[in-house]
């Protein structure tokens, strides 16, 4: 409503940052409608694509576990491919869980590992919580595991020299990487380099 243009904000998604700010660590589920789309694939997809707003651009699903889903966005502001973590819906409501989210992201953050992949920043909006991470392409120790079966002794002994001081690293700032599976081990080519993707 600023008279002069110049002041005014460019987007509505800007307005509500802004008092989301000033509100402090207010917080509030708008209605039961991440609930109700989580179920309902094409549902889901628009209410993420709203809540990610004039921040995010969603490109494709990256994979889902007990806690969240994974997506690859474009970081609009920084114009990179970054991975985007959700939580899911049904657990917002739950504080502790909302709080070991959060956590989680704000731990991760302060570990620093050339195989360790980055955490960025957290956000949320909508009944929605996020935060992002580096973005990996390519093929991850799953891909490796499951059309051929485990890996020969010759082939593991290849891989685990980048990875096994990477696991090492979280344990400095006292953390326990939880959510460790083939799916969270990508491989860089020439496939000699395990970064971890989340602690």
């Amino acid at each position: 409503l600023q008279s002069d243009p110049a002041k005014r904000y460019l987007t509505v998604a800007e307005m509500a940052d802004d008092l989301l700010s000033d509100l402090g660590d207010f917080g509030f589920q708008t209605s039961a409608q991440p609930l109700a789309a989580e179920a309902d694939p094409a549902a889901w997809e628009k209410l993420l694509r709203r809540a990610l707003g004039d921040d995010y651009e969603l490109l494709s699903p990256l994979g889902q576990g007990a806690f969240g889903r994974v997506y690859r966005v474009r970081d609009l502001a920084l114009e990179r491919e970054v991975a985007l973590k959700v939580l899911h819906p049904s657990l917002t409501t739950d504080l502790v869980v909302v709080e070991r989210f959060r956590r989680e992201a704000q731990l991760a953050a302060q570990v620093r590992h050339p195989h360790i992949v980055d955490v960025f920043d957290t956000g949320g909006r909508a009944g929605l919580l996020w935060y992002t991470m580096a973005y990996l392409p390519g093929l991850h120790l799953a891909h490796l595991v499951r059309p051929d079966g485990r890996l020969s002794v010759a082939h593991a002994l290849a891989l685990l020299p980048p990875g096994l001081p990477a696991l090492g690293r979280p344990h400095t700032p006292a953390l326990v990487p939880r959510d460790l599976h083939p799916a969270n081990l990508p491989i860089q080519p020439p496939r000699s380099t395990i970064p971890i993707r989340a602690i």
